[in-house]
């Protein structure tokens, strides 16, 4: 299969209708830029069946149709054709050549041909798939595609594979077959959503029909004995009724006298219960008073018992202050003695220490003279010893010391001056300093405050962070929970809105005629009751028992519509059904009368209980007028002997009354097709739609809300994270500055006190140095004069040296001995007086304590007098108590035996009463049992007089004086009529036609069942597809890939002349999703990952891949643009080489600038454009003989 030629009109550039015909081999399409050579690349991909309009370089759709130029007005419409050479029968169609048109219209409808037979475009893409063309398959290489087959995603890049196994149209049945397993589960759900309502119907009208068959036999027996057992119960009840009412008479005469004695009973009762009350309040105040001066004697004895305890500790403490005062005093005149002892002893140490204090002050001083004395005689003769020549150098030496010390005076002045000014300097640096640290480590605090309250301010937003996220997650669960429920209550609408459409569960001749009135087969209006009602909530069984059958009853419009759909229904055997024509209808025959309004338990009428179109109020009227809704049987019952006029008495739970006296009621096991109640939940059903779809909105709108706040949050709690980093770098930075502080006024301290102690050095030399220079000053002055009294003065010295030598020691050893003496006499002194001051303490301590125990024992015996007084007197309270206590006891037995007197009194009124009551109650009970039975009785007598007036016209005169020989009674009879009328009873409302009705929708359930199965096994059919589809595709996929790979290495190696490829799956256990991985290793290189490639290397690695593909599955065609422009010379020519070896098998369409390519080329077609905006083709055959130029036609009508 090969293109033969492809036909554009209106295309883009391509105004005029242009031809190009392909033949085998290379075609190359070559032109300037812009000249429109890439539009037929898109023309081809275009008519193929591409529909996403960016991969043709578009915007829109309106894209692709000429859009006009400067001379030429746009067109309306864009055509491509393209026709294929299918002798080989590559194409699934019977003729030897296919012709693909695509046309789309400015006003955005779009046309799809095959051989000029109108299709679709799925048609188009099913026709291509699998064979190796088509919009997505690997034939088709535009510009920039060469490149994202390497950049493409692994995912992505596995189409190309699949295309080249042919698995493509696997892949699409696969998906098609997903679609059509959608659609058949929702089908088979839909169908088992009706055979779930039908399954309803079915029993209850098979029911029905048996019913309706059982009714008739019944009926025809109970009319032939029915009127003897009318007459002989009336007699019967009419007699029962007068002796009820003299019984009720009777039972209420002697309630009333037991409401007399009981009244009396009462009385006496009331009496005693006063009394009872009064010795009750007496019995609690003498409990009360027994109580009190009970708890008041234990208080008195036990005040007696420790008034006791108090004076046997008071005789003891007294005992004990006794003693310890004789000791205080025995002690103080102990004390007192040795006081005057060490007074004495004082006395007589300060005397001797005075004594020798004198004496080694006296040798102190002489010692003291004689070393002074002793001191200057061995100076001087030290002095006058040296020789005159060194009391020369000594005084030269003077000299010399007194000028250095003079110098060095200035100079430490000049220091003193220089360390005033440091210090000075340091002590501003040491303020500075402290400034410093003191403004640091304020700002630390306030930063560390910040920090806390933003950590709080953090922790607070992220627990709000973690609530809201709760908050959400709670929201989005509920809100799928609420999409769920509207999906299933929508589900559930849906169908029984289409029951309801189709009147599913009404008679076949009610079906008949609505879908008659919709088809416009009959003329006229009609409408069904159970559709034209609405009844509110809890009436449903009340309103579908009062209308029975009705409820399915037709009202039409006039007589002559319900007689033309009469008509209808006996043409076309189609049912039958009642009608109510609104013209000829007339009002029921008066109103229900009783003063409903003051009846206990009556709900309404119940045409005035449900709403409905007031143009059908004569046939409500006519169906409810007269129907009375009571709450319960009970009152039912009393109403139907209060209330007269009425048609049917029909209860909440479903009993019905009728004038008859026939009570239906019970239960059924099945409410029957239940009509109201189907309209009914529709409506429920769409109100709860509503409120779901309004609360899912809500829910939207919290989820919303949350999650504008949680980004508020977030960008609060990120703003807030920042500020916290921020003002803990603030922070480290103010601690540094606090620390560097701290350690620079260390620093300047320890300088400051170095360069202080610096200066007070300086202070002491200077002031040792000025020294220095007065004494030296002094000793040149007397140094002169020395040198000339030297040696008389040391002779005279040297012989008082002796006799001074020979006093001081002497002197100092007596100084010695005075010494120690007088240290004994200070130690001694010294412990004397502190004896002497402690004993003094001592005896203050001991006459205060003395002081003290006296005062002490004079307040116990004080206590102890007062003591005894009072506990005589507690003695004689305790008595006195005693005495009121046993008479508070006397009298509170008394009390409770006069109490329990009366309380037996009062048990015996009550017994009375009891007795008394329990028969009245008997009585009532009776009267009660009369009353019902006279109601019941009163109910049957007018029931029976109503139906022998209404079905056998027997006025209640007339059946009283009915002759008694007249009335024929079988053995038997009164229990067959009961038998009768309890069947028919239990019948309920009879559906005359269940019989047809069971019988069609009995059909239509087989005809379900039957889809049903059908729709089973088809999608087993289609699972098993699916599973068969897959095996085969895992299998085409994985041998494809091996082949692929095997042939890109050896593309690769000659493309490149070397080098290696490696592609492997991403996924290896999913073969049907798995993506593919691509690396390649040039010559030279290590293996890398695509994008680490030149440009030209990415375009050779890709052209390899397509050639690889090719051989594995060549395509019919392949159309190439400009793929060669990132190659070099050398590059192009190998591409040339293999473009050429490939067209043996492939029929190849390049454009291309390259002229390699061009002279690989079987033929070249050149794009220009001669008038400005559109594009103009000119052919070149190429041959052996050399080029052939033509020019193609381009006129509209060619």
């Amino acid at each position: 299969m090969f293109i033969k030629k492809l036909e554009l009109l209106g295309f883009k550039t391509f105004a005029d209708k242009t031809e190009i015909e392909f033949s085998n081999g290379i075609t190359a399409i070559v032109g300037p830029n812009g000249s429109g050579k890439s539009n037929i690349a898109d023309a081809l991909l275009w008519v193929l069946g591409e529909s996403n309009i960016r991969n043709l370089r578009g915007q829109r759709a309106i894209d692709v149709i000429f859009n006009g130029s400067e001379k030429r007005r746009p067109l309306g419409l864009a055509e491509v054709s393209l026709t294929l050479d299918n002798t080989c029968g590559t194409l699934p169609l019977d003729f030897s050549e296919v012709t693909v048109t695509r046309r789309t219209y400015r006003s955005g409808e779009a046309e799809y041909f095959i051989n000029k037979t109108r299709c679709r475009l799925k048609d188009i893409y099913e026709l291509f798939l699998d064979t190796g063309i088509g919009r997505e398959a690997y034939s088709f290489v535009t510009q920039g595609e060469i490149d994202a087959i390497l950049s493409a995603k692994p995912e992505d890049r596995r189409e190309l594979f699949e295309e080249a196994a042919g698995i493509k149209k696997y892949r699409y049945r696969r998906e098609e077959a997903l679609r059509k397993l959608e659609r058949t589960e929702a089908n088979l759900t839909r169908v088992c959503d009706i055979m779930a309502e039908i399954s309803g119907q079915l029993k209850p009208l098979a029911e029905q029909a048996e019913i309706a068959r059982r009714y008739q036999e019944l009926q025809s027996r109970l009319w032939d004995i029915e009127i003897g057992l009318l007459i002989r119960d009336l007699r019967r009840n009419a007699k029962l009724l007068d002796e009820t009412r003299e019984q009720k008479t009777r039972c209420r005469s002697e309630i009333g006298d037991c409401d007399r004695r009981l009244a009396d009973l009462e009385n006496e009762k009331a009496d005693h219960s006063a009394k009872l009350t009064d010795l009750e309040q007496q019995v609690d105040d003498a409990r009360r008073i027994e109580q009190t001066l009970s708890t008041d004697l234990q208080r008195l004895e036990g005040n007696a018992a420790v008034i006791e305890e108090k004076l046997k500790s008071a005789q003891r403490s007294s005992e004990q202050a006794d003693a310890e005062i004789q000791a205080l005093e025995a002690k103080i005149a102990e004390t007192a003695e040795r006081i005057n002892r060490l007074e004495s002893d004082e006395q007589s140490c300060a005397e001797a220490e005075e004594r020798v204090r004198a004496a080694v002050s006296a040798r102190s001083a002489l010692l003291e003279e004689l070393d002074k004395r002793f001191e200057e005689a061995s100076r001087i003769v030290n002095d006058q010893k040296a020789s005159y020549l060194e009391i020369a150098k000594d005084l030269a030496a003077k000299r010399n010391a007194l000028q250095n010390s003079q110098e060095r005076v200035v100079q430490l002045e000049a220091a003193l001056r220089k360390y005033e000014d440091e210090i000075g300097i340091l002590e501003t640096q040491r303020n500075e300093a402290v400034a410093l640290k003191e403004e640091a480590a304020a700002q630390s605090a306030s930063l560390n405050e910040q920090i806390a309250d933003l950590a709080a301010r953090i922790s607070q937003l992220n627990d709000e962070r973690s609530k809201i996220g709760k908050e959400e997650a709670n929201l989005r669960t509920m809100h799928s929970q609420i999409a769920g429920e509207i999906t299933a209550r929508s589900a559930r609408l849906t169908t029984l809105k289409e029951m309801a459409e189709a009147h599913e569960g009404f008679y076949e001749g009610v079906r008949s005629v609505m879908a008659a009135q919709k088809a416009g087969r009959i003329p006229g209006g009609f409408a069904v009751v159970a559709d034209v009602i609405t009844v509110p909530k809890g009436l449903e069984n009340a309103i579908e028992t009062a209308l029975g059958a009705a409820v399915q009853d037709v009202i039409a419009d006039s007589v002559e519509s319900a007689k033309k759909a009469i008509e209808f229904l006996k043409s076309n055997r189609a049912g039958r059904a009642t009608f109510l024509p609104l013209d000829g209808m007339r009002p029921p025959d008066g109103n229900v009368r009783g003063k409903m309004d003051r009846q206990a338990g009556v709900l309404g009428i119940a045409a005035d209980l449900i709403s409905y179109d007031r143009k059908y109020d004569i046939a409500i009227r006519s169906l409810l007028g007269r129907t009375v809704i009571a709450d319960n049987i009970d009152n039912a019952v009393a109403l139907s002997r209060r209330l007269t006029g009425w048609a049917k008495i029909v209860t909440l739970d479903g009993e019905l009354i009728m004038p008859s006296g026939a009570i239906t009621g019970g239960t059924l096991k099945s409410k029957g097709p239940g009509l109201l109640l189907r309209k009914q939940e529709i409506d429920s059903l769409a109100a709860d739609i509503r409120e779901l779809e309004a609360r899912a909105a809500e829910v939207q709108t919290k989820q919303q809300s949350l999650e504008r706040r949680l980004a508020e949050v977030v960008g609060e709690l990120d703003d807030a994270e920042k500020y916290l980093a921020e003002l803990r770098i603030a922070l480290a930075e103010q601690q540094k500055r606090e620390d560097f502080a701290a350690k620079e006024v260390a620093r300047i301290a320890n300088q400051l006190q170095t360069v202080r102690m610096e200066a007070d050095e300086a202070i002491q030399l200077r002031d040792r140095e000025a020294e220095t220079v007065s004494r030296l000053q002094e000793d040149l002055k007397t140094v002169g004069q020395e040198n000339t009294d030297l040696d008389r003065r040391v002779a005279d010295i040297e012989r008082d040296l002796d006799e001074l030598q020979k006093q001081r020691t002497s002197e100092r050893e007596e100084l010695m001995r005075l010494n120690a003496e007088l240290a004994g006499c200070v130690e001694r002194t010294v412990a004397i007086r502190n004896s002497l001051e402690e004993s003094r303490n001592n005896l203050g301590e001991l006459r205060a304590t003395l002081a003290a125990r006296r005062s002490q024992a004079d307040r116990i015996s004080s206590d102890m007098t007062s003591l005894v007084s009072e506990h005589a007197n507690v003695l004689r309270e305790c008595e006195k108590h005693r005495g009121l206590v046993d008479a508070a006891r006397n009298r509170l037995a008394d009390l409770v035996n006069r109490r329990s007197e009366e309380q037996r009194k009062v048990a015996e009124i009550d017994a009375c009463i009891k007795e008394i009551g329990d028969l009245r109650n008997r009585l009532a009970q009776d009267a009660h049992d009369a009353e019902v039975r006279e109601a019941r009785l009163e109910v049957q007598v007018n029931q029976a007089t109503e139906r022998l007036l209404t079905e056998y016209e027997l006025t209640y005169d007339q059946a009283m004086e009915w002759p008694e020989e007249e009335i024929e009674i079988e053995r038997g009879a009164v229990t067959e009529v009961a038998r009768l009328r309890r069947e028919i009873k239990e019948m309920g409302p009879v559906n005359t036609g269940a019989v047809q009705e069971y019988e069609r929708i009995k059909e239509r359930w087989d005809f379900l069942s039957e889809q049903r199965n059908d729709l089973e096994a088809a999608k087993a059919q289609i699972n098993q597809a699916i599973a068969e589809i897959d095996a085969n595709t895992r299998g085409l996929f994985m041998s494809t890939f091996n082949e692929v790979a095997k042939n890109f290495d050896t593309m690769f190696t000659r493309l490149f002349g070397g080098g290696k490829t490696s592609i492997s799956l991403t996924d290896p256990n999913d073969l049907l999703e798995t993506g593919i991985d691509i690396a390649v290793q040039p010559p030279g290189k290590k293996m890398q990952d695509m994008a680490l490639l030149s440009g030209g290397e990415r375009a050779l690695t890709a052209t390899a891949l397509i050639f690889a593909l090719l051989m594995v599955k060549p395509s019919p065609f392949v159309v190439l643009d400009e793929v060669d422009a990132p190659l070099d010379e050398a590059n192009i020519e190998r591409f040339a080489d293999v473009l050429k070896e490939f067209s043996a098998n492939s029929q190849f369409i390049v454009i291309t600038h390259s002229r390699a390519t061009m002279e690989a080329s079987d033929c070249l077609y050149g794009v220009t454009m001669q008038e400005p905006g559109v594009s103009k083709l000119i052919s070149v055959k190429l041959t052996s003989e050399g080029p052939v130029d033509r020019e193609v036609e381009t006129t509209a009508a060619s």
